[in-house]
């Protein structure tokens, strides 16, 4: 009886929580202070709720099969909710979304209305279950919203499938800000370049090494 009874509040559980618009879940969500750096070990926001297509309208919910990020997945139809974060500005919401439920994942960083709906989005992470997680593109916030992306972009012209016995790859490292204007699109701020290396696997999966911290010389810093 008590199994019966245990099971029926979790389906009603179940169903509240799908029953639910998005402005509900995203409501029900704690918000982060800023700032927040997605390290590689960033720990889930204590409420998780999954998105449908339908309710992220017109956002990109592939994925990538290679490191150069130019082979896409075809099979993603939903997004979970990463974080929400706390900001200054009411007009708009701060979300991360993380992407894909196999070895291929992504992160968005999106901004939503009051009611739910898209305003703008940044890709903002890509990473891929090998033996660990290999990340190629990793983000932060600053306190003052200012978001930064660290892209490892890849010169190979040849595809390299994460899944391929690879040992290293050349790539350039490309940080790119961004600030959130007052209707909540990303406004491109800043590029900033550093010199190509040869980046191995063990590098691009060590948790303890985020992309930032490669420590790569400065080539060029472009300002918009």
């Amino acid at each position: 009886m008590k199994k019966v009874f245990a099971l029926s509040i979790m389906l009603i559980f179940s169903f509240t929580l799908y029953a639910l618009n998005i402005k509900e879940k995203i409501a029900r969500i704690q918000g982060t202070a800023l700032p927040f750096n997605c390290t590689k070990t960033a720990p889930w926001g204590k409420t998780i709720y999954n998105l449908s297509s339908s309710e992220l309208g017109s956002l990109p919910l592939h994925t990538y099969k290679d490191l150069g990020l130019t082979e896409r997945t075809t099979y993603e139809t939903s997004a979970r909710i990463f974080r929400k974060f706390q900001t200054n500005n009411r007009s708009y919401i701060v979300i991360a979304l993380s992407i894909g439920e196999s070895d291929p994942n992504k992160q968005l960083l999106a901004t939503f209305n009051e009611e739910g709906t898209v305003i703008d989005f940044l890709e903002a992470g890509v990473y891929f279950i090998t033996s660990e997680r290999l990340y190629i593109k990793q983000w932060r916030i600053k306190e003052d919203s200012t978001v930064i992306i660290t892209h490892l972009q890849l010169i190979d012209t040849v595809p390299i499938m994460f899944y391929s016995s690879f040992s290293s790859v050349q790539a350039q490292r490309v940080d790119t800000y961004y600030k959130i204007d007052s209707s909540g699109k990303f406004q491109e701020i800043k590029q900033v370049k550093y010199q190509p290396r040869t980046y191995t696997k063990t590098y691009l999966e060590d948790k303890t090494k985020n992309l930032w911290e490669g420590n790569e010389v400065l080539i060029e810093c472009n300002q918009n």
